[in-house]
């Protein structure tokens, strides 16, 4: 309705808004990432206030399709929105039923039944434009079932070619791909000055100041960093960019600052720096900790805090002597840091055949060092295992293998095994 009718409805004065059409979309943004845990595959119907969810291979995990929509709708009614929902063959169909259907939730298992579910809604929904609803509506045609009953091969010259689209599309004959939507960026910060700044201890203090808005960022998402990446725009030349890896995730600020200061000392900082960027290339879960009393809770604080402890004293050994020079904050591989972004115990895709490789390590039971792979020297950051598997004893005779999972310097994650006793290494498969 009008603002006017509104008004004269009520009797009390109206508080009026401007209609936020940007604010819309980000908070059905932030639906789709919540609806992700249903699917991994999930797009925000472009303007409309829907999303696109492709199950496919999903609703095993909630015993069926309709458990799957029923807990769907439950989560969104939990948020206080109100919600109707569709399954189908097809997103057009989906998109029709979801919104013209009557009841909460429609299912539709086959492409077949396509037609008649879809005969009794209105032209409008198979997402077709005004105009040419209103055509179709001269002739007499309000339905899809009428729709569907004309001939084919008369449509193209009397309508546009965007009807036909629609009506593939619903039907499943046009391909609908789904564009899915993706979680927040890495967290990121930036200070940028008036004019060139010159003095180191000035940027030394804004980047500081940087760390500690970039670990509130990263305690808002219950996460710690692995990496990050400082960026120095300079006036007169190109711009300094500044890695640093830790073994473990982290979020404090002083630990990082510790690490990060002798880079800073030796950057060229030409005429004078103009902005700071500092970004957390890669992260993991970190959960919150309470704080404990040392006073009151000794015991309970020194094991807490032993693991940050442990690997803030890992950023600060110096690198093995096989491994390249020893930097500050170089990261020595940590053998029960667990390789991110995936802590599934067994990779993502496995090789259809292993493929051998030369591997050095510092010991027998590593932890993995170096990796000789396609030819290519590839420095490890980070090893876990072994894992020893053996096969079945009524399998034959026995073997064993020891796994490690490992991560290269370029972020690779690498299930690797030593084979016993022949000794050789072989790659298995890695995450993706």
């Amino acid at each position: 309705m009008t603002l006017a009718h509104a008004r004269s409805l009520l009797a009390a004065e109206p508080l009026v808004q401007e209609h936020a059409p940007a604010d819309d979309r980000g908070g059905l943004e932030r639906l789709a990432v919540w609806a992700t845990r249903f699917s991994p595959s999930v797009m925000v119907d472009g303007n409309d206030h829907g999303l696109l969810i492709d199950i496919t291979g999903c609703a095993h995990l909630y015993q069926g399709e309709r458990p799957l929509v029923t807990q769907l709708l439950k989560g969104v009614a939990s948020l206080g929105l109100s919600a109707s929902a569709a399954v189908a063959p097809s997103c057009g169909a989906a998109w029709a039923l979801a919104r013209y259907q009557q009841g909460k939730a429609a299912i539709v298992d086959h492409l077949s039944a396509l037609p008649e579910a879809l005969a009794p809604l209105p032209v409008s929904a198979l997402r077709v434009d005004e105009p040419t609803v209103d055509a179709l509506a001269e002739v007499g045609v309000r339905r899809v079932g009428q729709l569907l009953d004309l001939p084919r091969h008369e449509l193209p010259s009397r309508f546009s070619d965007d009807l036909m689209l629609r009506i593939d599309q619903a039907l499943g004959r046009a391909m609908e791909p789904i564009t899915p939507i993706r979680s927040s960026t890495l967290p990121c910060v930036q200070r940028t000055f008036a004019g060139p700044v010159k003095k180191l201890e000035a940027i030394q203090q804004a980047t500081r100041q940087l760390l500690d808005q970039l670990c509130t960022q990263l305690l808002e998402r219950e996460a710690g960093l692995n990496r990050l990446r400082l960026t120095l725009d300079r006036s007169d030349c190109e711009p300094i960019h500044l890695t640093l890896r830790v073994s473990r995730p982290t979020r404090d600020a002083r630990h990082l600052w510790r690490l990060l200061q002798p880079k800073l000392e030796t950057a060229h900082l030409g005429f004078g720096v103009e902005t700071i960027s500092i970004e957390a290339t890669h992260i993991a879960p970190l959960p919150h900790r309470q704080q404990v009393d040392a006073a009151l809770h000794e015991h309970a604080a020194t094991s807490i805090s032993f693991h940050a402890a442990h690997g803030q004293l890992l950023d600060t050994l110096p690198a093995p002597s096989s491994s390249p020079p020893a930097s500050p904050g170089r990261a020595f591989p940590s053998l029960d840091t667990a390789p991110a972004p995936s802590t599934a115990a067994r990779p993502t895709q496995l090789f259809d055949r292993a493929e051998p490789v030369q591997v050095q390590s510092l010991t027998h039971d590593g932890p993995v060092l170096q990796i000789n792979w396609h030819g290519r020297l590839h420095h490890v950051v980070r090893s876990v295992g072994p894992e020893r598997l053996t096969n079945a004893w009524w399998r034959g005779p026995t073997s064993s293998r020891d796994y490690f999972r490992v991560q290269l310097e370029s972020g690779l994650h690498l299930w690797v095994y030593h084979e016993m006793p022949s000794g050789l290494w072989f790659v298995h498969g890695w995450w993706v």
